[in-house]
């Protein structure tokens, strides 16, 4: 087996494994408070079929592409500065989620600091991914990445319609 490849990749790795360390945390410390879905509230096949779709090309695409790119090109530091600035704010969305005592609403609502930013906890890693798809130079990715906002902005938009519901009913 060519170590060097493998080695090639490590960077690759990285960039998957940055967006997905929050997701473990979630495994062991579940949201609170989750409202009751409603049947017709349900986004539709299509979407989950979208949201799924693209996140099994952002898992897996990455691993086919090496990190050889010069310091000195600027789309690198164009790249690398996307990725840091929308993994820093998708962090913050999940420290927020903890912060407010893992509330499911926080997972679909703005930060308050931001609040222009709708489902900053959906919209982030898609940029994230956007921006490691030019550092990578990967056409696939870009279309993983948008077929995974295709599905999954639309289910988050109405995970957040719910929860605004369920608010509204409590607030009687």
């Amino acid at each position: 087996m060519d170590w060097t490849i493998l080695l090639s990749r490590v960077p690759s790795f990285f960039i998957v494994i940055a967006i997905f360390l929050p997701n473990i945390l979630f495994l062991f410390f579940p949201p609170k408070n989750i409202p009751p879905e409603l049947p017709a509230e349900k986004p539709g096949i299509f979407f989950e079929m979208m949201e799924k779709l693209g996140q099994a090309g952002i898992t897996v695409i990455p691993f086919f592409y090496e990190l050889n790119t010069s310091l000195t090109n600027p789309i690198f530091w164009i790249a690398i500065s996307g990725m840091l600035l929308f993994l820093a704010g998708y962090y913050i969305g999940w420290i927020y989620f903890f912060i407010k005592g893992r509330g499911f609403k926080w997972l679909f609502f703005p930060l308050p600091a931001l609040p222009f930013i709708p489902l900053p906890l959906a919209v982030y890693p898609i940029m994230f991914f956007l921006f490691a798809s030019l550092l990578l130079k990967s056409v696939p990715l870009a279309a993983a990445a948008l077929i995974l906002a295709a599905g999954h902005i639309p289910i988050s938009l109405n995970e957040s319609k719910r929860c605004l519901k369920a608010e509204e009913s409590t607030n009687i």
